[in-house]
């Protein structure tokens, strides 16, 4: 059996029902003098939407001259651009020009990727995916639209997802998958109801009537189809009102009301003549076959199915549905090729960086492969020494250029490196001038001390590599749920050496799982930070408390020490990048730079949560965090 159902095939930022009055307005708006270019652009974009409805091809002749006005003007494209080339696409598929709106919509997804506006970017992906429900691909349908579902639920805008549930529901209900489009259908008709959203009502009563005319109970389709006529009248959605009007003839011919059911059937055809909507022209020419069969008038019965079978085959083009499946083979290769363009400018950004990491890893190999082979001829050793210093020299000079170019947070970052270079200089030179005179108990020490120093000085490389991803926006938050105690877990394991070294004992008050929601990896780096820092201002033969635990639909983190502790004065901005006061020494000596606990404020806050330090100096220190429990 064959249905009209209405989908949600565009998104507009504001709902329009045309009428001749709003249209003849705007157009004399227009047309007056002294109005700014923004004003006029503003207004061809409104007049694309108004006529849409009713003359969609003079909507598109408006958003073509608004496309001229932009070109010239950066910030009025930046606004615009998509809205017309979307609004373009929605207009032909409104009269059933499927190839040229999948077109439109395919260069409105590549607006708004390049622009990086997330919503848009969902808004093209569901008219693409209705584009390829209407030619039956049904698998790529569901593929675009679950895409965009997924940008619209970040949002928690209802009659977004009221669309989207609709959306789903049609396609389902168009591949025979009958439970799954009952489902969707009920969750948009309860969220349409609770928000009171007639756009949202108007196609959930269609549909539902549709679902109940398919199981025979004709007199409740009847009273779904009626609403949804009524609302539809209010709203001036023309097309809606077409096709829920053949959904009456439908019933009425059920009900063997044959003349109720033509007069239902003809307005919709007049209707959809008006516009020009193929697919609801098909429609009706069907149910007047149907009908004029049912009545035994084979000859009007033949005639309309003639031009059935004639419109739908201008509609459901073979050769054209190919190159609209070529046209997702196309975008997947550009998007695959945009990636690639994307890293590559990545690498160029932080090849600086790579660098200066490289040279250091080299260095310290030849140090390790110098101290190991017991070269025992000094001014051997002086030679490959100097030469060492002398790269790290040159190292150290690039890093000070590199922090030249950065903002402020790098030059705090160099300062911080700065330090274990010379580090490594000074240690190098004992080792030269006294390497003869030194045991091997005090050879080791200074190996230890210098695999000590290149493991803090990755990890600060570690964040630096991540704080510059986060100020350059190219961190994206992936929340899922997942055992926090098991990422705890490893890395006390990850650093229990560490804490051996030092004699404190980790207790890790756990016993049962406990579930968060968030991003695993980036709650990783906030987790390994913490426990670092615990470990590094703790003081020998102490211990390191850590609890992990649901409460109130949070999971909390608390990590406590009895170290060196905070002054009040460093406690009130030490999350500030910039205080003159965050960086410190660790009970050791260890290296500090303030930089892991910025980077974890940040990644506990992008999973919507919230972190927290009690301390008091000399006493120890307690830090805590929390994020949801579940979505």
């Amino acid at each position: 059996m064959k249905y009209s159902l209405i989908i949600f095939f565009t998104f507009i930022l504001f709902q329009s029902g045309y009428s001749d009055e709003a249209t003849d307005k705007l157009e004399k708006e227009y047309n007056q003098e002294n109005l700014t270019e923004e004003k006029k652009v503003d207004l061809l974009f409104r007049l694309l939407v108004e006529y849409r409805n009713v003359l969609p091809m003079k909507g598109v002749d408006y958003a073509k001259i608004g496309l001229k006005k932009i070109e010239n003007n950066p910030r009025l494209d930046s606004i615009y651009r998509f809205k017309f080339i979307n609004g373009i696409g929605d207009s032909y598929r409104y009269i059933s020009r499927n190839e040229e709106a999948i077109d439109y919509y395919f260069r409105a997804l590549s607006i708004a990727e390049k622009s990086r506006k997330e919503r848009d970017r969902a808004i093209a992906l569901n008219n693409i995916g209705l584009i390829y429900n209407n030619i039956k691909d049904f698998n790529l349908a569901l593929d675009y639209i679950k895409r965009s579902f997924k940008i619209f639920k970040k949002f928690n805008e209802k009659p977004l997802v009221i669309q989207s549930y609709n959306n789903l529901a049609s396609i389902y209900w168009n591949d025979k998958q009958i439970d799954s489009a009952l489902k969707y259908y009920n969750l948009a008709f309860e969220v349409s109801k609770d928000i009171n959203d007639l756009v949202g009502l108007l196609h959930s009563y269609n549909n539902l009537g549709i679902v109940y005319l398919e199981k025979g109970d004709n007199y409740t389709a009847l009273e779904f189809f009626y609403r949804s006529l009524e609302i539809s009248q209010d709203l001036k959605d023309k097309k809606g009102e077409a096709q829920t009007l053949n959904n009456l003839g439908q019933v009425f011919i059920s009900l063997e009301k044959y003349n109720t059911a033509a007069s239902n059937i003809e307005d919709a055809l007049s209707i959809a003549q008006e516009l020009n909507a193929k697919a609801i022209i098909a429609d009706s020419y069907f149910y007047l076959s149907k009908l004029y069969e049912n009545t035994t008038d084979y000859k009007a019965a033949l005639e309309y199915s003639k031009l059935f079978n004639t419109t739908k085959d201008s509609i459901y083009n073979v050769e054209q549905n190919r190159r609209i499946q070529k046209l997702h083979e196309e975008y997947m290769l550009q998007k695959k090729d945009n990636e690639i363009q994307i890293l590559k400018k990545d690498k160029e950004l932080t090849q600086i960086l790579i660098i200066s990491a490289i040279s250091l890893a080299v260095l310290l190999i030849f140090i390790a492969v110098l101290l190991f082979s017991k070269y025992r001829s000094k001014r051997k050793t002086n030679e490959i020494l100097t030469e060492l210093n002398k790269q790290l020299n040159d190292t150290n000079s690039q890093l000070y250029e590199i922090n030249l170019t950065k903002d402020k947070i790098f030059t705090i970052i160099a300062h911080d490196l700065k330090n274990p270079l010379s580090g490594f200089k000074n240690i190098t030179t004992v080792l030269v001038d006294y390497y003869n005179d030194m045991s091997q108990e005090e050879i080791k020490e200074s190996l230890a001390t210098i695999k000590d120093a290149s493991n803090n000085l990755m990890l600060l490389l570690e964040n630096l590599l991540t704080w510059a991803k986060l100020q350059k926006n190219e961190i994206e938050v992936y929340p899922e749920k997942f055992a926090i105690n098991y990422l705890v877990k490893k890395y006390i394991d990850h650093y229990l050496p560490k804490a051996k070294n030092k004699n404190i004992e980790i207790v890790y008050n756990n016993g049962q799982e406990v579930y968060a929601f968030g991003d695993p990896n980036l709650l990783s780096v906030v987790i390994k930070n913490l426990v670092s820092n615990a470990i590094k201002y703790s003081k020998s033969d102490s211990k390191v408390v850590i609890d992990v635990q649901n409460i109130d639909s949070k999971a909390n983190f608390t990590i406590a020490d009895k170290g060196i502790g905070i002054d009040k004065s460093m406690l009130e901005d030490i999350f500030d990048i910039g205080n003159g006061k965050d960086s410190r020494f660790g009970t050791e000596g260890e290296r500090g730079t303030g930089i892991g606990l910025i980077l974890s404020k940040s990644f506990v806050e992008m999973n919507n949560g919230e972190i927290w330090i009690e301390s008091e100096e000399g006493e120890g220190t307690t830090v805590s965090f929390s994020v949801p429990a579940k979505h």
